[in-house]
């Protein structure tokens, strides 16, 4: 198949060059990477059933991914199909999955593939040595137990463990077990031992759901299998009618609520063990907590301990993102000697990170924050940041690093909707602080600038030492005439850049609207900043 042509089965339309599905119903979906990859793989398989290991083998290769993995892909595209999604791609339980429709001419998977697949840099690791290694702790989402006068409802219990099993595989980390095998195992009373060595998990995510007519109660618990202790319990209360909705709302706040506490816990126990006894996930751990505290002495020592896991596993994909995105913090807060020098060296490390997860949505948005920040390539900040958006609608950090550019571009109130979002699931995350900022950024372009200032103060409180959050919060300071408070909060800044001017700051704020970036600058030399 020729790229420039489009390929039509089952009522809709596939445009290779685009990477996009048109359903019947005029609706276009953009494929990720490897959902394209395994379009590809489905058409030149139309009617022929393939199984889950099959595909594995051909999308995957040598990466170690779960099955939920495929049902993800799967999941995407019969959602591009449209309503008739489910007809044309079918499930048969235990074989694998089916497309119904044959394609109007063969196509070639390998090319499609191609298409859907950057170049990558090829990084040799010893054979011995899987990505990840021993180090990230394994996690598993129980079916939830059945509690009320009412029947189960098997569907009902497997389907919320597969919501937030599904969700959790999108951080990357931990390695999260199929719900196709934890639905499997049962528990009897409170002893979890069993069930976590079955599935070989650290960590359980067990659940009661009680059931009393169209309300359900649903009582959630992070176990420890290693100590048996309960590390996190939360609770939701649910209708009938709101299932439909679980995975956008509660299991999203589940998932961002799961992470951190599994995150502290592994910290906790690295802690007591030196840095060269500890593998690649552990000193990311470390890192990311000094990163957090934004002094400059941690944050040198996270940058010395990034480097060091680099050495230890350099085909850690989040590791290269994490090491991408201390090298943007420390370029704005002032503490890069060779600002070139770093900005070629993130961009190679972001880029180093994509090759080897192209579907990381953190990495990716983060590679287009930088587009804008560095250099005032909204364009094309905007295209990758969709991308990254399409891939993970309800991560945090994926919604935070979209914020900034929507502000710049004048798309402010989507701005301030994502951050609010990111803020409301995030309550235990270290960079919270960041989520404020980015909240008060979205309310200065709207001229909000009470708004701005409440949560410019807010973020301030988390963490006086962001010095993107100062520079902001003084312009929505000057902006409301408290120029006194704007004067102090700018004597703060520059005691801690003190080589800052506000023309190159505003530079570095790539408003569309050439006023706003000029009241920026204004602002901030009349609260004292040199220009």
């Amino acid at each position: 198949m020729r790229a420039s042509e489009t390929l039509r089965f089952g009522g809709v339309v596939f445009d290779p060059v685009r990477g996009s599905i048109v359903a019947a119903n005029g609706a276009e979906t953009v494929l990720r990477a490897k959902t394209l990859a395994l379009l590809g793989l489905l058409l030149e398989s139309a009617g022929r059933v393939v199984s889950a290991n099959e595909i594995l083998d051909r999308i995957w290769g040598d990466v170690t991914v779960t099955p939920d993995s495929v049902t993800q892909c799967i999941g995407e595209l019969r959602r591009a199909f449209g309503p008739a999604g489910t007809e044309l791609l079918k499930t048969l339980p235990r074989r694998g999955y089916v497309l119904t429709a044959a394609p109007d001419a063969p196509p070639s998977a390998p090319a499609l593939m191609e298409i859907a697949t950057p170049e990558v840099e090829i990084i040799d690791r010893p054979a011995d040595h899987l990505l990840i290694a021993a180090s990230v702790p394994t996690l598993a989402v129980l079916r939830p137990r059945w509690l009320g006068p009412d029947p189960e409802d098997p569907w009902l219990t497997e389907g919320i463990a597969h919501d937030i099993t599904e969700i959790l595989t999108r951080f990357r980390e931990p390695v999260v077990i199929s719900s196709n095998s934890s639905r499997l195992i049962g528990v009897e009373g409170d002893d979890f031992s069993e069930a976590a060595r079955k599935l070989c998990a650290r960590y359980l995510v067990t659940s009661v759901l009680r059931s009393s007519g169209e309300r359900l109660r649903l009582s959630i618990g992070l176990e420890d299998a290693s100590s048996g202790a309960r590390l996190w319990s939360d609770s939701v209360n649910l209708r009938r009618e709101e299932l439909f909705d679980f995975q956008d709302e509660a299991a999203s706040r589940i998932a961002h609520a799961l992470v951190p506490q599994i995150a502290a816990a592994e910290l906790r126990c690295s802690l007591r063990r030196p840095p060269e006894h500890l593998g690649a996930y552990h000193l990311l751990l470390r890192a990311r907590e000094m990163i957090a505290r934004l002094d400059r002495e941690s944050f040198t020592e996270a940058g010395r301990l990034l480097e060091y896991a680099l050495g230890i596993d350099a085909g850690y994909g989040n590791l290269h993102g994490a090491h991408a995105g201390w090298l943007t913090l420390r370029m704005f807060q002032g503490w890069s000697n060779d600002w070139k020098g770093d900005k070629a060296l993130m961009e190679k490390t972001a880029k180093i990170a994509l090759r080897l997860d192209p579907d990381n949505a953190r990495t990716l948005s983060l590679f287009g924050h930088s587009r804008t920040i560095m250099d005032e390539d909204c364009a094309t900040a905007e295209i990758i940041l969709k991308q990254a958006f399409a891939l993970a609608p309800n991560d945090v950090e994926t919604l935070c690093w979209t914020v900034p550019t929507l502000s710049y571009i004048g798309q402010s109130e989507e701005a301030i909707r994502r951050a609010q979002r990111a803020l409301s699931l995030s309550p235990l995350d270290p960079f919270r602080f960041r989520h404020k900022h980015f909240l008060s950024l979205a309310y200065y372009a709207s001229d909000k600038f009470t708004d701005a200032v409440n949560w410019g103060l807010k973020a301030s409180e988390d963490n006086p030492n962001y010095t993107s959050n100062l520079r902001v919060t003084i312009a929505a300071l000057v902006a409301l005439n408290r120029i006194n408070e704007g004067k102090e909060l700018a004597k703060r800044l520059l005691q801690l850049q003190p080589s800052l001017r506000a023309n190159e700051t505003a530079r570095k704020s790539i408003y569309r609207d050439k006023t706003k970036r000029e009241d920026c600058v204004a602002s901030l030399i009349q609260a004292g900043i040199p220009a």
